[in-house]
């Protein structure tokens, strides 16, 4: 992904978050989703200890994801 197109993602998350706090939790969950995918692509064809750090940050991203989703259930009304 080259500037622009992150500058774009920024702006578009920026927006879709701010409305409300669901909204703003909504964008954390896609985020840390997209972290885990890009995470899995990068990790093949790496070293050992990059692999390593990669799986971490992976399981470091899937315990913020559970966090979003358990926010986003408690913010979502019944």
């Amino acid at each position: 992904m080259n500037l622009e197109e992150m500058k774009y993602l920024y702006d578009s998350f920026v927006i879709e978050g701010v409305d409300s706090k669901l909204d703003a939790l909504k964008v954390g969950k896609k985020i840390e989703e997209m972290d885990i995918a890009d995470l899995g692509i990068a990790i093949e064809n790496m070293p050992r200890d990059v692999q390593k750090v990669f799986t971490n940050l992976i399981s470091g991203s899937i315990n913020h994801l559970d966090a979003f989703i358990n926010a986003i259930e408690r913010e979502t009304p019944e």
